[in-house]
């Protein structure tokens, strides 16, 4: 009873969320492929309103559990570590 369309959009869901993962994992290989200095790289993935970050070094990659990046504790611990970075 229109299962399938629905079963069809999550494939789809799926499809694109692992492409886009997988692109962001080329993207960090990339980045700490150029430079051999470098010790990690940091990536972010977002899908709606969850949020991932990604930490890539030479021994793996580490990713963090999805959160909603739109609430607001989030929205001001970045407002805060972006004040410290300046």
């Amino acid at each position: 009873f229109g299962m399938s369309s629905r079963r069809g959009s999550l494939i789809h869901a799926d499809t694109t969320t692992c492409q886009n993962n997988s692109q962001l994992l080329y993207d960090m290989n990339q980045t700490m492929r150029n430079d051999e200095a470098r010790r990690f790289t940091f990536g972010w993935s977002i899908q709606n309103v969850l949020m991932r970050m990604w930490r890539c070094d030479r021994a793996g990659v580490v990713v963090s559990k999805p959160f909603d990046f739109m609430k607001a504790s989030f929205q001001r611990s970045l407002v805060s570590i972006s004040d410290n970075l300046v």
